[in-house]
């Protein structure tokens, strides 16, 4: 009981770092990617969920989520509905691993 708490409260506090050091793109473009098995190209994915409740998962508000998902344009995400298509999934990588906000 002690490890499967502890473990939980691991995953707690990456998540809390992840919201400090990651912008609101960078953690809605870590999310698309884990919805793809693709490790290069392109990926189209379906989300699972509805925006609002992603929205809401990744700590921010809707119409935030609808900007972040806008601005990934430039990294060659398209969003139409609940589909999304990444044109270049190394691309975007690059863009989530980069810890300077902003960048």
């Amino acid at each position: 009981m002690l490890t499967s708490l502890s473990r939980r409260q691991r995953q707690l506090i990456d998540h809390v770092l992840d919201l400090k050091v990651h912008t609101p793109g960078q953690r809605l473009a870590s999310v698309l990617l884990t919805l793809t098995t693709a490790e290069a190209g392109t990926a189209a994915i379906r989300l699972p969920m509805t925006k609002a409740a992603l929205a809401s998962q990744l700590g921010i508000t809707p119409e935030s989520m609808s900007r972040a998902l806008s601005r990934l344009g430039q990294f060659g995400v398209a969003c139409h509905g609940p589909d999304i298509t990444i044109a270049d999934i190394a691309r975007l990588r690059r863009y989530c691993a980069d810890t300077v906000a902003g960048t």
